[in-house]
């Protein structure tokens, strides 16, 4: 599993990498003029992209019952505090999609994303999660959902899975993060985490 030495947070706000400038004009001038010669169509039709990344994580806090899941990382959160600990990221599907309107869409996908759930329920991941007691661990399936990354966003990400509570007994995940702009152009969020014993659990 890639590891990287500096934390990359994906969660109420999804943190964008930034990319360098190239400092030689000569190298900007020529990649423009030969970003400018196609013999493609007029009008093309929508182009996807697909493969694997690993640069976010993804958190989701609920605030009304305490709880805050990590997905993504089977590092306890100290270490994504720490600006010079590394830490894994777990690969996840990526697909993009460039729309002819100018829309770009974003799918986001796995199978088996490490899952920790902390007894905190916060924003302020770092520091309230540094120590923070952990509830359970597992595993869960993700997907992340974006049509548009036009502004104001309307997207979320959801996982469910399977965790063991670490005082015993097991339960069904849920965790769900959802931004919604409302047609007043107000942008809600809703986020939760859902945890059901399984038959023998706690």
């Amino acid at each position: 599993m890639p590891r990287v030495s500096r934390p990359i947070l994906a969660v109420l706000l999804i943190l964008l990498a930034s990319c360098a400038e190239p400092t030689d004009p000569v190298a900007v001038a020529d990649i423009r003029q030969s970003a400018t010669i196609t013999n493609g169509p007029t009008s093309p039709g929508p182009i996807v992209l697909r493969g694997q990344d690993d640069e976010f994580i993804f958190l989701v806090p609920d605030l009304a019952d305490g709880l805050t899941a990590s997905i993504g990382t089977p590092d306890l959160f100290s270490a994504w505090c720490d600006p010079f600990a590394p830490v894994t990221v777990v690969p996840y599907d990526f697909q993009s999609l460039s729309k002819p309107n100018g829309q770009i869409g974003e799918l986001l996908k796995a199978d088996a994303l490490p899952v920790i759930i902390y007894g905190v329920g916060t924003v302020e991941f770092c520091p309230d999660l540094d120590g923070a007691p952990v509830v359970a661990t597992g595993t869960a399936r993700f997907v992340e959902n974006d049509r548009d990354f036009a502004d104001p966003p309307s997207f979320g990400y959801r996982a469910t899975g399977t965790v063991t509570f670490t005082a015993g007994g097991t339960a069904n995940f849920t965790g769900t993060v959802k931004w919604v702009t409302t047609g007043s152009g107000q942008v809600r969020v809703r986020s939760n985490v859902i945890l059901t014993p399984t038959l023998g659990g706690r």
